[in-house]
């Protein structure tokens, strides 16, 4: 199952501020991963959500492919394959997140459809108190 969310990062990365803000409503996210959503880094370790990175994936069973955002990467394409485990929520919305504070740093697309988006897309606007729109491209 290669149920795959990919991103393409532009020439310029986002200002510190932007970054800086990405990470703080990226760690607000974790900390109110609904129940039943579970990451870390790989196995047990911790993620990483930090000046140089965002790093994480499911864990156990409910792991698949590690999800890495860098920030200083340029004309840049990754992707991570999710297989659609619970963590895909969290992948999700930092890439909308991410779209949202720098439409011009980072496109996203998926192998999902728009309505695979909605869930991710209204948890990350609920926790963080700002409409997180569906990006562009998915």
């Amino acid at each position: 199952m290669g149920y795959t969310q990919s991103w393409y990062l532009a020439e310029d990365p986002p200002t510190k501020e932007t970054w800086n803000t990405l990470c703080a409503h990226v760690q607000k996210l974790v900390d109110n991963l609904p129940e039943g959503v579970v990451i870390a880094r790989d196995g047990d370790e911790p993620l990483i959500i930090n000046k140089d990175q965002i790093f994480f994936n499911g864990v156990g069973d409910d792991a698949y492919e590690t999800f890495v955002l860098d920030y200083e990467r340029e004309d840049y394409y990754n992707f991570c394959k999710t297989a659609q485990k619970p963590y895909d929520l969290l992948v999700c919305a930092v890439l909308a997140v991410a779209r949202h504070l720098d439409p011009k740093w980072i496109r996203v697309s998926s192998d999902g459809q728009k309505e695979d988006w909605n869930s991710p897309c209204n948890w990350a606007s609920n926790v963080l108190g700002f409409t997180v729109l569906i990006p562009a491209g998915v």
